[in-house]
């Protein structure tokens, strides 16, 4: 899909999270997309930590990260 049509497609419903377009499929070759869409979770420093095209696998990916930086953030407060 054109970038122009995902900016469309972001602007109607919202979406402020950052699109790709990766019509060669150089990406999706590189991380290893096994859907489309699909969705990539990122930790701080950059590197994929979890990717699926299942809602619910992605919210328990963030989940997990969340409930990790909390408890590392009250960690460090002590």
């Amino acid at each position: 899909m054109p970038l122009s049509q995902l900016r469309k497609f972001a602007d109607k419903h919202g979406v402020t999270y950052p699109l790709i377009s990766d019509p060669q499929g150089v990406s999706a070759q590189k991380y290893g997309v096994e859907a489309i869409p699909e969705t990539f979770v990122f930790n701080k420093q950059g590197k994929v930590i979890g990717s699926s095209w299942k809602w619910d696998k992605i919210a328990s990916i963030v989940k997990a990260m969340v409930t990790k930086d909390s408890h590392l953030q009250h960690t460090q407060k002590l």
